[in-house]
């Protein structure tokens, strides 16, 4: 059973919040649906202002509070997703728990990837060098990788958990590649200098199995 701590409450029901969530930006409240933004950890001052986004209507095999195995044995819980638009369509961001550990599942019309984020640790290259076609050579201490897609895209929805408020409507650079036998994406903010670095493997539609529709934490 989810435990909670003193004083960790929905700013719109007050009902008591997971204290696994105590370190989210945004809570997604399973008693009445308010979406909170949180400019802090969740705690007693409860600095939250309700908003959220509504997302939009999607077909998709999964949803928050599911909880399911990948290739059989690697148990998962869906704590919150992200919904995405680009000039192809749309593709959502599923943020998923397993065990101590936090990927995310990218959804994109029946291709799935399951992403690991990792961190950035040189100057990103200049924008312009982000070329369909072109290749990067030992960048963050990354395998050679050759990048297949660029493009931009923005927000347009979020629900759940999440462990930073979502800035929707606003464009983002996106660039997708291949390396070292797996997939590699970046997103890089309207700034230019804010930057996300995650890579990932291809998931057949076989691979992930929804064991449990309920809602709740490990």
């Amino acid at each position: 059973m989810p435990t909670q701590q003193p004083n960790m409450a929905c700013p719109s029901c007050g009902a008591p919040i997971d204290a696994q969530r105590r370190f989210d930006e945004v809570y997604n409240c399973e008693y009445c649906g308010n979406t909170a933004f949180f400019t802090q950890q969740v705690s007693a001052a409860g600095d939250a202002t309700p908003q959220g986004a509504p997302i939009a209507n999607i077909f998709s095999r999964f949803k928050v509070g599911q909880h399911g195995k990948i290739r059989g044995k690697t148990e998962f819980n869906i704590l919150g997703m992200i919904q995405i638009e680009y000039p192809s369509g749309y593709w959502t961001e599923w943020r998923l728990r397993v065990g101590e550990a936090e990927y995310w599942l990218q959804e994109d019309e029946g291709i799935y990837v399951l992403f690991d984020a990792r961190a950035i640790e040189e100057a990103l290259p200049p924008l312009e060098s982000f070329q369909a076609g072109a290749s990067l050579d030992g960048w963050n201490r990354l395998p050679r990788w050759f990048i297949i897609e660029v493009g931009q895209a923005k927000v347009i929805g979020h629900e759940g958990q999440l462990p930073w408020p979502p800035n929707v409507g606003e464009q983002f650079t996106y660039i997708d590649g291949l390396g070292g036998g797996q997939v590699i994406s970046m997103e890089i903010e309207a700034d230019g200098s804010t930057a996300s670095l995650s890579t990932g493997d291809p998931l057949e539609y076989e691979d992930i199995e929804i064991t449990s529709e309920e809602a709740g934490g490990w």
